[in-house]
């Protein structure tokens, strides 16, 4: 049984168009196989992450002595490190904030101190959390 409802036009070479990427003046089509030990394999990795670019492009580059220049560095050490110690803020206020929620599910009489976590425990680490994550944002 045939399907007579497609209808496929066939191609000619006079008037079809060739498809895909178009051809360069010099191919890449030539090939040379590398064998790299764990340590220089890992090593040309982090190199080649450095410099923006896959292993292989950055094999060919080196090997023709084109400049591989490294990415520039967005981050900042003592902000990521400022940031690192809001987290920690946060965390600890929320392990707090936690305890009491238990606290007071268990019909402590804790119920008074929530205003006093969120003035003086919880508003000061989100203030200081926000800060930081700006400050490394802005980098």
């Amino acid at each position: 049984m045939t399907n007579t409802t497609a209808k496929t036009r066939p191609r000619t070479t006079a008037t079809s168009k060739p498809g895909g990427r178009p051809k360069a003046e010099q191919p890449r089509d030539k090939r040379l196989n590398l064998r790299f030990s764990d340590a220089e394999l890992a090593d040309v990795a982090i190199k080649a992450s450095a410099a923006g670019l896959k292993p292989t492009v950055f094999a060919r580059e080196a090997a023709l002595g084109h400049p591989i220049r490294a990415l520039p560095s967005r981050t900042n050490a003592a902000a990521i490190s400022e940031l690192n110690r809001a987290v920690v803020e946060m965390r600890r206020v929320g392990q707090l904030v936690n305890q009491l929620a238990r606290a007071n599910h268990r019909d402590s009489a804790f119920v008074d101190f929530w205003t006093e976590i969120g003035r003086d425990e919880l508003q000061p680490a989100i203030k200081q959390a926000e800060a930081a994550l700006a400050k490394v944002l802005g980098e």
